[in-house]
């Protein structure tokens, strides 16, 4: 599986390009999907099975990802990435020692 990111081409539609916006003070909600844009591609084996829009709250991917780690090391944690925007998913389960992707 590859994943891979870029805040290039979406990044001005997150709420820190709102002038005046105070990131010092956000909500973890509001950090977690409506600040820090941007695309989101993931492949297996070459077949791109990641979100067909153009954006995603990166903060939210990166937390499912980490997540996943817990999981892959045992520990109490969905494994799974959500995508927030959706119902859709991919979820993660042991076959034996090898963790794939479903």
């Amino acid at each position: 599986m590859n994943i891979s990111f870029s805040n290039v081409e979406y990044s001005k539609h997150g709420r820190e390009w709102i002038v005046g916006d105070d990131l010092s003070v956000v909500s973890k909600a509001d950090l977690r999907w409506y600040y820090f844009l941007g695309r989101l591609s993931i492949s297996v084996s070459g077949k791109e099975i990641g979100p067909p829009w153009g954006w995603v709250p990166l903060f939210d991917a990166f937390c499912c990802i980490q997540q996943v780690m817990i999981f892959a090391q045992g520990g109490d944690a969905l494994g799974r990435i959500d995508f927030t925007e959706n119902d859709e998913f991919i979820s993660f389960e042991f076959e034996g020692d090898d963790l794939r992707s479903r």
